[in-house]
């Protein structure tokens, strides 16, 4: 678990899976593991320095936390596209806050508070209605309404566009793998050029932009907003 400083901006993603009462028993049994399973590879990809592990409440509600604010869109994108990929036919609403952290007690950030936090549970309250699965909220108004526009517009590119094969090669596009090595994500490994039909198909490029323009936006080195 990384420190917590205050005056610094963090970000944390709330989320629940869709329908979830829905899914057969056999799959609600699966979906923890598949969680963690997704939790790994995060931590694996960008270290525990940089995010917490997922964590699991409610049965089909998570969350996590990032030390920075300019990860949270990609790392959003990947649990969506890796739940999209996994064959049981989920899916998953998602807000992404961004803003002080009070305290994480004992790294439990089930126990945590601050701003970002209480952001990021109010912002997916009021995604039940189902217009849009992708939210954002940060405390300046003007950018919470500019990034909502641009992720309910990402979000209707996935529920349009995103079919399982899709998403698995997004979310090996999302790592900056080479076609070669994303079409190793198949049971049976793919072509670089059915890859790049798949990524094509999802809309990848557009999808890339506004993820560069977010990480942009909210890195460390750009001006204060």
């Amino acid at each position: 678990m990384f420190p917590i400083e205050p005056g610094r901006d963090y970000a944390v993603i709330t989320g629940d899976v869709i329908d979830s009462s829905s899914l057969a028993s056999a799959d609600r049994q699966r979906l923890p593991a598949l969680i963690h399973e997704v939790s790994a590879t995060l931590v694996d990809w960008f270290g525990d320095e940089k995010l917490t592990p997922i964590s699991i409440f409610g049965g089909d509600s998570w969350r996590v936390l990032l030390a920075s604010p300019a990860d949270a869109l990609r790392v959003g994108l990947f649990i969506r596209a890796s739940l999209l990929a996994s064959g049981l036919n989920i899916d998953t609403r998602m807000a992404i806050a961004v803003g002080g952290v009070d305290f994480v007690p004992d790294g439990d950030i089930e126990q945590a508070d601050g701003e970002a936090f209480r952001l990021s549970g109010r912002e997916l309250g009021e995604m039940a209605n189902g217009s849009t699965n992708l939210g954002f909220a940060c405390a300046d108004a003007l950018t919470s309404r500019h990034w909502s526009l641009v992720f309910c517009l990402v979000d209707a590119l996935i529920r349009t566009n995103w079919t399982a094969n899709r998403a698995r090669a997004v979310s090996g596009a999302l790592r900056d793998w080479p076609g070669s090595r994303i079409g190793e994500l198949w049971p049976t490994a793919i072509s670089k050029q059915t890859v790049g039909r798949h990524l094509a198909e999802a809309g990848w490029d557009a999808v890339l932009l506004a993820v560069i323009e977010y990480e942009g936006i909210f890195s460390p080195s750009a001006p204060q907003r």
